[in-house]
């Protein structure tokens, strides 16, 4: 479900749309992209470019229940804050982001839908900013993700981020524009395979130095998307910028639902509750925060352990709103993670108690060390079903939280 891709959004233009012809030739005139003959140059410059079309319509056949554990993936990725930079699962553009935005705010300017782009019949699962308004410069809002579906399972098509960004452009095209450096950009216009799998180059321009010395910036275009100056026309700057203006302009937006509406969205498809949030929902059972100098201070009000005795530790309180049974603090080591699930072995019990009582909250003493967690809680909720989270801290804020896991041995 997954493939990648590299280079960066530089901030060179947003204008108006108008095609041009940078390289004339009165004998020879190119059709437009998608009427192209196979034996066309590939480097001999178009005369125009293709008119944008609207955002095709959400197709008929249903791909929620497909698409559901990708989206939960992304899902539980943004309410955790996650910044990784995961190319091969397409979320480096969120994580990106997630180093500037609040969780609330990520969960509104990030959305989804599942529409068919490629013209097929089988809808594509695209993932993107949410377009700020219906201004034409306001609706260059990149595309994180585009998933297609083969043999009945997502596949990754591209991912995009800062320095690799894509535009929607509609019938199906996309306009990437991204850098490498000073000396080397690209800007490309492609259009998604019938099969949705693949981006077809139509135009691509890339800068590259002129020769050896490196002191000058070259302009070259081609139809084959390599940044290859002898399968290339060299042109000048202004042929370039007036190219790059009419494959960059007229962007389209698609009707995304925000991810703050996903949960819902889930309800609505029939797919039950998210596991995210059913996770989640545990706060309404136990809360986890960092003990405050004012809460320790009232020395009768709680319970206290220390496990760990580096000058390090950290004082992490349980509070819970109904009596959990047989509390375990644990030690717990990472085994691997599949998708959205991660599993962990029970390494140790460093602490338990028959019952954890909400008029008694317990104050552990704990360190943390690095990303991974590697401490763990367990507990026999009021249903009879015993339950197990990692205790994490967030890379954005530091806050503490946790997540419930599966363990591989009990």
């Amino acid at each position: 479900m997954r493939k990648g891709f590299s280079i960066l959004l530089s901030g060179l233009l947003l204008f108006s749309f108008t095609a041009c012809s940078l390289i004339k030739d009165s004998s020879d005139k190119l059709d437009l992209p998608d009427q192209q003959a196979e034996e066309a140059s590939a480097t001999q410059a178009p005369t125009s470019l293709p008119e944008p079309t609207a955002t095709p319509e959400e197709p008929e056949f249903e791909a929620a229940e497909v698409y559901a554990d990708t989206l939960e993936y992304f899902y539980q990725f943004i309410v955790t804050g996650n910044t990784d930079i995961d190319y091969e699962y397409g979320t480096v553009g969120i994580g990106e982001q997630a180093i500037f935005r609040s969780t609330d705010e990520a969960l509104e300017k990030t959305g989804f839908a599942i529409i068919d782009l490629s013209g097929d019949g089988l809808p594509e699962l695209y993932i993107g900013e949410m377009a700020s308004d219906a201004e034409s410069e306001n609706l260059r809002a990149p595309a994180y993700a585009l998933f297609t579906l083969q043999d009945d399972e997502p596949a990754l098509t591209f991912t995009g981020w800062y320095r690799n960004a894509y535009f929607y452009h509609g019938n199906g095209r996309f306009y990437n524009q991204g850098s490498n450096g000073a000396m080397y950009s690209i800007y490309g216009l492609y259009k998604l395979s019938p099969d949705g799998l693949n981006l077809d180059c139509e135009h691509y321009i890339f800068t590259y130095e002129k020769d050896e010395s490196q002191t000058e910036i070259g302009y070259y275009y081609n139809t084959i998307c390599k940044d290859d100056k002898t399968a290339s026309v060299e042109l000048s700057e202004e042929e370039a910028l007036e190219k790059i203006e009419a494959l960059s302009s007229e962007p389209v937006a698609i009707e995304l639902i925000p991810f703050s509406e996903y949960p819902q969205s889930r309800m609505d498809q029939g797919l039950g509750q998210s596991p995210a949030d059913a996770a989640n929902s545990v706060e309404a059972i136990i809360t986890v925060d960092y003990a405050s100098d004012e809460f320790l201070a009232n020395t009768n009000s709680y319970d206290e352990v220390i496990i760990d005795l580096s000058e390090a530790q950290t004082r992490i309180v349980f509070t819970v709103s109904n009596t959990v049974k047989d509390f375990k603090y644990l030690e717990i080591l990472l085994t691997d993670c599949v998708d959205d699930k991660c599993f962990f072995d029970i390494v140790e019990e460093l602490y338990s108690i028959n019952e954890l009582r909400p008029e008694r909250p317990l104050v552990i003493g704990m360190e943390f060390i690095g990303s991974i967690p590697n401490r763990g809680i367990s507990f026999v909720d009021e249903t009879g079903i015993r339950r197990y989270f990692s205790i994490n801290q967030s890379g954005k804020d530091g806050s503490v939280f946790l997540l419930e896991f599966e363990p591989t041995q009990p």
